[in-house]
């Protein structure tokens, strides 16, 4: 991964939604898990790309450990600050790349890994799944995406909005790679909410950099303005399809 990566994950961070215990979305997907059997409890789990711990901090209360790995200090910065509002004592936290560091990681009874760009190749899929002593956990990409402010500004700028790398790529990996047993399901999420007109440019325009080189924010600025009402807020709408997936060893 390298650093611009890193730097547009760490300007992410600062408008990323925190960890909410209970978060409807986070239960669905790991109660998926659970009714195909998985058994999280007492057990050892990595977590992949964890970012700020939206599953992390939810998997620490039956866990044994979590080790919680991302290239983005700032995402770990407000994972450990949540981690100790909870009282968690069996998180530790790891900021480094996977690709870099999976050789020295040993194995998990776990291993769990959800929207996360570290595993959007083959080769760094497949080392994941090595690492699992009972299952794989993934969730990623479904086969759709909407996003139309995004969209909008990409247009201008030449650009379309790339799905990015998911369950079908992932499924397609797994062809001639594993003979384990595979469950998947794929999820509809769908959300409106409303920002201020500063934090709706700022995450556009985050959103644009992973697909672009540059972004002109001034253009950003422009397009993004003309959705404010009059108390400069912007109503914001997103669709998407999920994928998640059991890879049992």
């Amino acid at each position: 991964m390298n650093n611009k990566q890193r730097e547009i994950w760490d300007e992410k961070a600062k408008t990323f939604e925190r960890f909410k215990q209970n978060n409807s979305d986070t239960l669905e997907i790991l109660n998926f898990f659970k009714e195909f059997g998985v058994n999280f409890n007492n057990k050892s789990i990595i977590d992949i790309g964890c970012g700020n711990g939206r599953f992390a901090l939810e998997l620490a209360n039956s866990a044994n450990s979590v080790l919680c790995l991302d290239i983005s200090k700032n995402m770990l910065d407000d994972l450990h600050s949540d981690c100790l509002s909870l009282g968690l004592k069996n998180i530790s936290i790891k900021c480094a790349d996977f690709d870099e560091s999976y050789k020295d990681l040993g194995a998990f009874d776990i291993v769990f890994g959800a929207m996360t760009p570290a595993l959007n190749n083959e080769k760094s899929f497949l080392n994941a799944l090595n690492l699992a002593k009972e299952y794989f956990c993934y969730v990623g990409w479904g086969r759709y995406r909407q996003d139309g402010l995004t969209q909008e500004v990409l247009e201008a700028h030449g650009a379309n909005l790339i799905l990015p790398k998911g369950l079908p790529d992932a499924l397609k990996w797994l062809e001639n790679a594993s003979k384990s047993p595979i469950t998947y399901k794929y999820f509809k999420r769908n959300f409106t909410k409303m920002l201020s007109l500063d934090d709706a440019i700022n995450r556009t325009k985050i959103q644009c950099k992973m697909s672009l080189a540059s972004v002109d924010e001034k253009l950003c600025a422009k397009i993004i303005s003309k959705y404010a009402d009059t108390n400069k807020m912007v109503k914001l709408t997103h669709s998407r399809e999920i994928g998640a997936m059991i890879i049992s060893k």
